[in-house]
């Protein structure tokens, strides 16, 4: 994880592969953009070499200089991008903009698409006004919505692009004035360079409704990050997106326009969303999930690099982190139908406080000591009924104590909900072991262990919370 900042990550992180080093380029940002490198997409941080005399790292693509009137005036982010050769990279980049009126007095929140080229290898992107074949018909905004937007966050826009046989596939959030929200999608050939004119929207069985004003097919509501599992014999479409009442979830489709399914476990769980305004109450926030090949590029085989902007319980947006974690696929050829999600809960320390935390999540000031199993992201079967057998963890804190305790089911007292963990077996399993809740009363400090040994610890109070998958 990086962080916390309040610039940075506010978007999509995407990477390519960077044949100047054998390593990785990306990108991230909030209205302006900057460039990650390093050997792998785990590692990569803000390029230290592209910084201003200050320190502080140059942005390589920003919004317009004018303050009311063009697409972009209020942000430009960085969504897709795909390198042409060593020094020429080609991005579509999410913009919001568009003159201030009565009834929108921001002026701030229509969505659409914009592209821009670098001829330096991500160091600085050009918005083009070209007028010739290759790079289509002037300006740089190549994907609008068919109405006048009248609505804050409504457009086309949140866009990512993948690589399918001989042409490129975006997918986008189709937000209407209406408060709806779907994933679209539209797609170039590869002959061209997916400029202005140059995208069609796939609507009603074909991609012939032109990107600038034309309206897209409904998709569902799977999210627009997506990705391409790819392997011998089998090569799937993944969209990434959030659902409120469920948590980080995936899709999966045979085809680029669908239709796709959505698989019947989020990547982590959660059933409470709050992104404006924030507050001390405020929950865990999860947004602007993307998959990434670990040497870069969003095509893989069984394993990837899930990033996500994240906030703790009750912070705000100056508090931001960029969290990445690996992902691994045991069965890529499953359907979503088949596939189920495991979630590793590990036990992390504080020697200052003397607390240990077991989480899912990432853990500011906690160090790492190891791992206690993994566990069910939903209590459901394969075929959606609710198995009996498993019973919810909880991560609970208490603020006055500065100690963290895992309930089953709910939080108690005066400790608070921090989030979801997932779910345990109550009896064993062929594949599961014993986890226990220990307490040692000198020190007041909670921690899970897998015997009832409880590591020796004396004044221990033993609580078996069931049992964990290993």
């Amino acid at each position: 994880m990086t962080g916390p900042e309040q610039i940075y990550p506010d978007n999509f992180v995407n990477f390519l592969k960077d044949p100047s080093n054998n390593g990785v380029l990306g990108f991230t940002g909030n209205e302006q953009n900057f460039r990650l490198t390093g050997s792998r997409v785990d590692t990569a941080v803000i390029d230290s070499s592209h910084r201003d005399s200050n320190g502080d790292p140059i942005s390589v693509l920003g919004h317009s200089d004018e303050i009311d009137g063009p697409f972009d005036s209020c942000g430009a982010w960085i969504k897709a991008a795909e390198r042409i050769n060593e020094n020429t990279i080609l991005t579509w980049y999410h913009a919001e903009g568009g003159p201030s009126e009565p009834e929108r007095p921001r002026g701030c929140a229509r969505k659409s698409i914009g592209f821009a080229i670098s001829y330096d290898n991500g160091r600085s992107f050009q918005k083009f006004n070209y007028g010739d074949g290759r790079h289509g018909s002037s300006g740089a905004q190549v994907i609008t919505s068919p109405n006048p937007l009248t609505e804050e966050a409504a457009g086309h826009g949140d866009n990512s692009v993948i690589k399918w046989g001989d042409h490129r596939y975006m997918y986008f959030w189709n937000a209407e004035n209406n408060g709806n929200w779907f994933t679209s999608v539209a797609r170039s050939g590869l002959w061209t360079w997916g400029a202005r004119g140059q995208w069609f929207k796939y609507l009603d069985g074909n991609y012939n409704s032109p990107g600038i004003g034309g309206s897209a097919e409904n998709l569902g509501y799977h999210g627009q990050s997506a990705s391409v599992m790819a392997n011998d014999g089998y090569r799937k479409v993944m969209l990434l997106g959030i659902d409120g009442g469920k948590g980080l979830t995936l899709s999966l489709a045979d085809r680029p326009e669908g239709p796709f399914e959505q698989l019947k476990d989020p990547l982590i769980p959660f059933d409470q969303y709050s992104w404006l305004p924030r507050n001390s109450s405020s929950p865990a926030l999860i947004a602007y999930p993307s998959a990434n090949h670990l040497h870069g590029g969003n095509e893989w085989s069984n394993h990837f690099v899930l990033f996500y902007l994240y906030l703790e319980p009750g912070a705000n947006f100056e508090k931001r982190y960029l969290v990445r974690q690996h992902v691994w696929v045991a069965s890529p050829s499953a359907t979503a139908r088949e596939t189920t999600v495991k979630l590793r809960l590990a036990q992390h320390y504080n020697a200052q406080h003397t607390d240990h935390w077991s989480t899912t999540s990432m853990t500011p000031n906690y160090q790492f000591q190891h791992n206690l199993g993994f566990l069910s992201t939903s209590n459901k079967n394969l075929d959606g009924s609710t198995n009996n057998n498993k019973k919810l963890l909880v991560d609970c804190y208490f603020d006055g104590w500065k100690n963290h305790l895992t309930e089953v089911g709910a939080c108690t007292g005066q400790s608070k909900t921090l989030r979801k963990l997932g779910w345990i077996y109550s009896a064993p399993q062929s594949n599961t072991r014993p986890l226990y809740r220990c307490f040692n009363v000198s020190s007041q400090d909670h921690f899970l262990w897998n015997n009832e040994s409880c590591n020796g610890q004396v004044n221990q109070h033993r609580v078996l919370l069931g049992y964990i998958e290993q």
